[in-house]
């Protein structure tokens, strides 16, 4: 888990050694679980950095978080929730 302000959430960074992330999906997922930090995790595997968030998480505010990272260039928004904003 990190926490950066008003950012909290399940974060996986791409595990490939010298690897420079493009894309970062920010994951919308309804709770936590074992099975959205592997689904997280391997979606960083592709080379992406991945964020995954519940509800109580501004979707702006972790959005300006990915988007602040040094090698973010485009940020993708993926809902798994019964409702999506």
């Amino acid at each position: 888990m990190v926490r950066a302000g008003a950012v909290q959430g399940f974060l996986a960074q791409p595990r490939a050694a010298g690897s420079r992330p493009l894309q970062a999906f920010l994951i919308l997922i309804p709770a936590h679980s074992e099975a959205t930090r592997t689904d997280a995790t391997r979606r960083a595997t592709s080379g992406a950095m991945v964020l995954a968030i519940d509800p109580t998480v501004s979707t702006q505010a972790a959005t300006e978080y990915l988007r602040g990272m040094p090698s973010t260039v485009e940020v993708e928004t993926i809902c798994l929730r019964t409702a999506c904003p």
